[in-house]
């Protein structure tokens, strides 16, 4: 099966190349979210643990 023939009944953008669903697009930025917020919770733990002993 064409990707063409696929998805020719989706809606498209306004240049029109096929996009993703709002709905689908709101998830993936919501886990980017999440993601950025435990990579900097992890990065500020890594930082607190190797803080010398005398500045904790």
């Amino acid at each position: 099966m064409l990707i063409e023939e696929r998805y020719k009944d989706e809606d498209t953008g306004s240049d029109g190349v096929n996009s993703l669903p709002k709905l689908e697009l709101s998830y993936s930025v919501g886990v980017c979210f999440f993601l950025l917020k435990q990579a900097k919770r992890a990065i500020i733990n890594l930082e607190i643990k190797n803080l010398p002993p005398n500045l904790i």
